[in-house]
């Protein structure tokens, strides 16, 4: 994300407390998605981030990844991450963002989705 002139940006700490995001010239924010945070389970998590602002803002996403067959299925990692994994509870148990269908049955957490997708496109557009 390239910082605009209204501030506002905040980033989820591992304790539930949002974290204001400063603005620094030049600079890009860049949150980790869930296609590499399934890749590499759990290793890297996806950033939960929302933003709050006092004046109108308009704002245009930008998503980068591989292509829609991309495979996701876990990297072999190496031994001391997959044991840094499960000695962090936050890590061991993290899940991302629900689908339609868990939304529906009551799943209503950020990152308390369960679905595990094959493909970034299934990830993309269930």
């Amino acid at each position: 994300l390239l910082p605009g002139e209204e501030e506002g940006l905040e980033c989820q700490l591992p304790s539930g407390k949002m974290l204001p995001v400063n603005r620094k010239k030049g600079a890009f924010v860049v949150n980790l998605g869930e296609a590499l945070q399934l890749m590499t389970r759990n290793y890297f998590i996806a950033t939960p981030h929302q933003v709050h602002t006092r004046r109108e803002r308009f704002s245009v996403s930008f998503f980068y990844g591989p292509s829609l067959d991309t495979d996701l299925c876990p990297l072999a990692l190496a031994p001391k991450f997959t044991k840094a994994v499960q000695a962090s509870e936050r890590h061991r148990i993290a899940g991302i963002m629900p689908q339609k269908e868990e939304i529906e049955v009551g799943v209503t957490g950020t990152l308390e989705g369960s679905a595990r997708h094959e493909t970034y496109g299934e990830l993309l557009w269930g």
